[in-house]
């Protein structure tokens, strides 16, 4: 089983084929519509169904074969994801998590927790070293946009959860 996460680096190698890391296979993602634009994903086809679930299922675990380019499960655990994958019967699943926040989520009103501020880059610059280094770098967590440029917008919940994960060791 192969466990997608925040690890840095190029194509995996697999019995002599390149195939795409996480954060090329977000990368590809990042072309693909944009939160506010989701509504009218369905409209479009996609022929990978893999893409496909991650377009669609933002924040949710997904478990694909990778051979097959098949989805095995989706899931808003990385617990269920692995257990519908091993009910599917695949010795060696793929899971990742889709980036976004997921529906039931986002639909909840947004409230700072204790300790942050109401200015983001404050929090920023507590948590992260190089904090306009990485403000200005474009984010496989956000479809690869900049943190910056998510400031202001309806879409700085995403950054504002990006940086809980830091800080509790849950992503980087």
């Amino acid at each position: 089983m192969k466990v997608h996460g925040t690890k840095r680096g190029s194509s995996v190698q697999v019995k002599g084929e390149s195939r795409k890391s996480p954060a090329e296979q977000i990368a590809e993602l990042a072309a693909s519509p944009k939160e506010d634009e989701m509504k009218n994903a369905s409209t479009k086809p996609l022929a990978d169904p893999v893409t496909k679930a991650m377009r669609e299922q933002p924040g949710r675990w997904i478990a694909w074969n990778e051979a097959r380019r098949t989805v095995l499960a989706t899931a808003d655990t990385y617990e269920d994801a692995l257990r519908q994958a091993a009910a599917a019967d695949d010795p060696e699943p793929e899971i990742a998590k889709a980036p976004g926040i997921q529906p039931a989520v986002a639909a909840r009103p947004f409230t700072l927790l204790e300790g942050e501020s109401d200015n983001v880059i404050e929090d920023v610059k507590k948590i992260i070293p190089d904090s306009d280094e990485w403000l200005d770098t474009p984010n496989t967590s956000l479809w690869l946009e900049k943190p910056r440029d998510l400031i202001g917008t309806e879409r700085e919940r995403q950054l504002r959860y990006l940086l809980r994960g830091i800080r509790n060791g849950i992503t980087t």
